[in-house]
């Protein structure tokens, strides 16, 4: 499951993990640094890798915190790069039976997002948790 912390990335994680548990299946985690950012204006690149490693590790003390909380191991990858790629490239080398992610905030997600091009790339049956 895809996490970057909002608030329908925490539904996603609570259905993932009931998936996971139901069909007692490994649970992963992957929040991904997009770079994008630090391409365009890269005299920022010092705080904004400083600002996603502290978020990364707040996600990886949630993410744990979760873990206990449903009685459900779950696994924390952290990546670098389009959002999208890495998450398809995690599902391919985790041999993913399921992608679950938020929707987003986008009203037109389908077209505009890293949601719309995942669900284009499809490398495994992808659950959009609204």
């Amino acid at each position: 499951m895809g996490v970057n912390g909002s608030a329908s990335s925490q539904r996603a994680r609570a259905y993932a993990t009931g998936l996971a548990r139901r069909q007692r299946a490994q649970l992963v985690a992957i929040y991904v640094h997009s770079d994008w950012p630090t391409m365009l204006m890269p005299e920022t690149a010092a705080v904004s890798v400083q600002a996603h490693q502290q978020l990364a590790h707040e996600l990886h003390d949630d993410t744990l915190a979760a873990a206990q909380h449903f009685d459900q191991p779950i696994a924390f990858h952290l990546r670098t790069g389009d959002v999208a790629t890495q998450l398809k490239q995690a599902a391919v080398e985790l041999r993913a039976s399921a992608l679950v992610i938020g929707a987003g905030r986008r009203r037109c997600w389908f077209t505009r997002s890293f949601t719309g091009r995942l669900l284009r790339m499809r490398p495994c049956p992808v659950i959009v948790v609204p």
